[in-house]
């Protein structure tokens, strides 16, 4: 043992120790909750000295932000008061009776895709609370981005597909203010909303899905490309290529193969043909005998538009594979 060690005034000094511990803990915990309460009484105190309910003020900004992310325009006038000619000519609102432009469905397709949080600790009030503001954040897909990711679109639910896989967002704050009528805060800014709605959107579509097509060219053994004809065959094969942005789309097409004599008669239908992202289309029709002499087509025809791709040729018998038939 140590000279002047005692092991009981060791045992006593260490549940002192902890006695202490668990004293200023308990201390901590009552300031805590001091503060706590403190803050709230300050800001009830605030709000009783100013006239303002920031939590009714928050609240009513959280459904204006709402209505106005799912563009409709009834829910916000039920909390405004005065002028809403500029936002109503703003929001792209879509008449469910009426037929909409291209141009209103794709800023409709931009505003679904706006989220918003109303920043409470920017709220602020005037004396006796009879006007008060606050900030709301909203974001929404930066479409110019989505522009960068494709020259043309084949159309607009290829935009709207786009935009979707987007992740880049444009943010914009907006004061909402507001007025206390009788009991409650309406809002008296309505058309400093339409700034959420400024979209200028110049999208660019094909004229025809086959613009995705590079090349078009016939292939096989008895081909010439100098007469541009087959000779003495039974089998046709046309290829087509698809360019980079082409192979993104899933193709869904359909051909028929013609002869002209003297005007064009079917020969073959296919059914409908679908290729997962092809780098080439490959179409082969073939018969039993070789194919009489004459001028032929095959057009394919594609189930995303009316636009219709084709080659034409000539097929040549020799007089030794006429004797043979």
């Amino acid at each position: 043992n140590r000279p002047g060690w005692n092991p009981d005034q060791r045992i006593r000094d260490t549940r002192i120790m902890k006695r202490n511990i668990k004293i200023i803990a308990a201390l901590l915990i009552v300031l805590n909750l001091t503060t706590l309460v403190s803050c709230s009484k300050v800001k009830e105190k605030a709000d009783k000295k100013s006239g303002a309910n920031a939590s009714e003020v928050v609240e009513t900004s959280k459904e204006i932000a709402k209505a106005l992310a799912k563009c409709d325009l009834e829910a916000v006038k039920d909390h405004c008061s005065g002028h809403t000619k500029d936002l109503e000519k703003a929001m792209p609102v879509i008449d469910k009776d009426e037929e909409a432009s291209e141009e209103l469905l794709i800023d409709n397709m931009i505003a679904s895709t706006i989220e918003y949080t109303v920043d409470e600790d920017s709220f602020s009030s005037e004396r006796l609370g009879k006007s008060c503001s606050v900030d709301v954040v909203f974001t929404y897909t930066d479409y110019n981005k989505t522009l960068e990711r494709k020259e043309k679109f084949l159309d607009i639910y290829d935009f709207e597909d786009t935009l979707k896989q987007t992740s880049n967002t444009v943010e914009v704050t907006i004061p909402f203010e507001f007025e206390k009528k009788k009991d409650e805060y309406v809002l008296t800014n309505a058309d400093d909303l339409t700034e959420l709605y400024e979209y200028d959107v110049d999208v660019k579509f094909l004229d025809s899905f086959f613009d995705y097509v590079e090349d078009i060219y016939m292939v096989g053994p008895q081909w010439s490309e100098e007469d541009d004809g087959y000779y003495d065959t039974n089998t046709f094969e046309m290829v087509l290529k698809i360019s980079e942005e082409g192979q993104e789309y899933d193709w869904e097409y359909s051909y028929k193969v013609a002869l002209e004599k003297p005007e064009f008669t079917n020969i073959y239908m296919s059914p409908k043909i679908t290729e997962v992202t092809p780098e080439e289309i490959h179409i082969t029709y073939s018969q039993e005998e070789n194919f009489e002499e004459g001028f032929y087509c095959i057009l394919v025809y594609s189930d995303h538009d009316d636009t219709i791709i084709g080659y034409e040729f000539d097929v040549f018998r020799t007089e030794s594979s006429s004797q043979q038939d």
